[in-house]
């Protein structure tokens, strides 16, 4: 299954993606006091049908990359028209760059050079691999330029065949992204399906990443709460207790292992299990997780289709009612719970983008 993309079609703007991830991008550029720009070269606004969640992603780490890597000076999205009728994206930084001896290996999973003591909190050394698979499985290239010390650009073409010359093909798409089979206008679920009734938390820090797993787990039937940090997500659980936590393992305040850690050790009551969501899925790295009592480790990218399997193993149907136990709104409506107080998440750390870390990634 790691091997295996399962690419979700849809048709959408290509400048209110690019727009989404700057603007998620910019607090950690003027926290560095990095001028963070797009110019667009294009004649018109531009349409894709393409995997939007996969884009995003490969484009949010190419930023954060970007971002993180550069002291001073600036990080540019350009977006401009090929001479074969595609579109490419280029992330453009002023950073420390990559010497010509390590270009070949920036692609390659593992690649570390600046972490031999292989310190997970810089990184798994998976992000660009990942990144390139992502890219290859939606039909898109990626390359890289670079000068060491002078600064990188990133490039990813979308060939013609995935451009919409005219724009959306159907009034719907004109004003959102196409609905994933089995859900209402609104996005709601029937409240049938596989995992229906099935109490979920999502922690996971990417916005476009945690929205598009959540709506896919809610039109099989999921009742789904979302948390963008660890600390988030821990002062949930003293408000509501899910029967599955899926725990991204490389948040930007905890780490994942702590968190696993620590709900070891003091287990809600009605927790049923823990799914840990990792691009390092070493055979050690899995012992580790289920030694801090996951019960699995479900390799990124996420496919629904690997994590269904894996939550019908573990909750299986029968194991959960079709409705909650605690008091939940209709089908359609969002469950109302406390306002989380602003003291009780505190301001985000630099978000850790999961890349290899070459030369100019520092």
């Amino acid at each position: 299954d790691a091997g295996k993309l399962d690419v979700h079609v849809k048709e959408f703007s290509l400048d209110a993606l690019v727009k989404a991830e700057v603007r998620s991008a910019q607090p950690l550029a003027a926290a560095k006091g990095l001028n963070l720009r797009v110019t667009s070269l294009m004649p018109a606004e531009a349409w894709v049908r393409s995997d939007r969640m996969k884009l995003a992603r490969v484009l949010g780490n190419l930023l954060g990359n970007a971002i993180k890597f550069t002291e001073s000076g600036s990080v540019e999205i350009r977006c401009e028209q090929t001479s074969d009728g595609g579109i490419q994206l280029l992330v453009i930084d002023t950073g420390v760059g990559i010497s010509a001896e390590h270009l070949p290996r920036i692609f390659d999973e593992f690649f570390q050079l600046r972490n031999p003591e292989r310190d997970r909190s810089k990184g798994t050394g998976l992000g660009l691999a990942i990144c390139r698979r992502l890219v290859e499985g939606i039909g898109c290239t990626m390359s890289v330029v670079s000068e060491s010390h002078r600064g990188s650009t990133f490039t990813v073409h979308l060939p013609c065949t995935l451009i919409l010359p005219f724009g959306p093909t159907t009034p719907d798409n004109a004003t959102s992204d196409e609905r994933p089979a089995g859900t209402t206008p609104n996005g709601c679920v029937d409240g049938t399906g596989v995992l229906a009734g099935l109490r979920v938390m999502l922690v996971e820090d990417h916005h476009v990443t945690r929205e598009t797993i959540a709506q896919l787990l809610r039109t099989r039937g999921a009742l789904v709460t979302t948390a963008a940090l660890g600390r988030e997500a821990m002062h949930l659980l003293t408000h509501e207790v899910p029967e599955v936590i899926l725990l991204d393992l490389m948040l930007p305040d905890l780490d994942g292992t702590d968190i696993l850690r620590h709900l070891r050790d003091t287990r809600p009551a009605g927790l049923k299990c823990v799914l840990a969501l990792s691009g390092d899925v070493r055979p050690s790295r899995i012992e580790e997780v289920r030694q801090l009592g996951a019960a699995d480790l479900i390799p990124k990218p996420v496919t629904i289709d690997r994590l269904v399997e894996s939550l019908t193993l573990h909750c299986p149907p029968a194991s959960h009612p079709s409705r909650p136990s605690t008091p939940t709104a209709g089908p359609c409506e969002h469950v109302q719970r406390d306002e989380i107080p602003p003291s009780a998440i505190p301001e985000p750390e630099p978000r850790r983008p999961i890349v290899a870390t070459a030369p100019r990634l520092g």
